[in-house]
């Protein structure tokens, strides 16, 4: 028993310690996305059954000293950490791992700083540099035919939350899409992970972009890309690919399917006429 409570009083000194050295207080919550880059962590959180599980949980990734601010949703048990940007999945893996904790469905994304006002020329020209050569930027473009004004919100939601995508915008007519992405992201990755999410796209291309220190990121509004051009429909034979992709992964999540496997056949049908 003494050595039971010993190990107690011994975790617990050591908890005190580092949130000592933690820099997770009131004020960097509401100034460190003012000063610097930062990544923003999700993942899921099973087994957790009471406030006080919930409380452990959020004080004992505060007590890392490269956490900034962590919130968790109890209705989705989804836990959220703001970082700093070296703060890696291993880590977050092994500080809840070790403590019991399983997680799943983990995403990040980096959210990097660039001054744009009182910092002296040659510090943002560094900083410009910096930008331009850790993101490595490329833009794709790419139709999608299932987004309209009604869900193009919730596209734009989705599409800029995977991990590596920098920022995105859809022409007035929803039926093509600019986004630019990181090194750790490509074309096809993206296709993948969209049609995952149940989007209808196609007709990727990808270029390298930003490699000019001085090229803003911007460029003229795609608005353009689309006028005066017929939508694109995708044949019956890749409707079907993707909803036999679609199948597959809600037969994986064990979600009902019934209505795609329906559909597909239908199209199965339509062909062989």
């Amino acid at each position: 028993m003494k050595k039971i409570l010993s190990l107690i009083i011994l975790i617990s000194s050591f908890l005190y310690i580092s949130a000592q050295n933690n820099p997770f207080t009131e004020q960097n919550k509401l100034t460190f996305k003012e000063s610097e880059s930062y990544k923003t962590v999700t993942f899921l959180v099973s087994h957790l059954e009471t406030q006080q599980e919930i409380n452990q949980l959020i004080n004992l990734i505060k007590s890392n000293p490269d956490v900034f601010n962590v919130s968790f949703d109890n209705q989705t048990m989804t836990c959220t950490i703001e970082c700093k940007i070296k703060m890696d999945k291993l880590t977050i893996v092994g500080i809840t791992g070790t403590n019991g904790y399983k997680i799943s469905e983990y995403e990040e994304k980096v959210h990097l700083f660039v001054s744009t006002s009182t910092a002296p020329k040659q510090e943002r020209n560094n900083q410009q540099k910096t930008l331009s050569y850790n993101q490595n930027l490329y833009k794709v473009i790419f139709t999608i035919q299932n987004v309209n004004a009604g869900n193009k919100e919730q596209f734009l939601k989705d599409l800029e939350q995977i991990n590596g995508v920098y920022k995105s915008d859809i022409s007035p007519s929803n039926d093509k899409v600019r986004t630019f992405i990181q090194s750790n992201l490509n074309a096809e990755r993206l296709k993948i992970l969209l049609t995952q999410k149940g989007y209808l796209v196609s007709n990727f291309t990808e270029e390298a972009y930003n490699k000019d220190n001085n090229k803003k990121l911007q460029s003229p509004p795609i608005e353009s890309i689309s006028v005066n051009k017929e939508k694109k429909e995708l044949t019956p034979t890749e409707k079907i690919e993707h909803l036999e992709q679609l199948i597959n992964k809600r037969k994986a999540e064990g979600s009902d399917y019934q209505k795609y496997e329906l559909e597909k056949e239908r199209l199965k049908k339509e062909i062989s006429k």
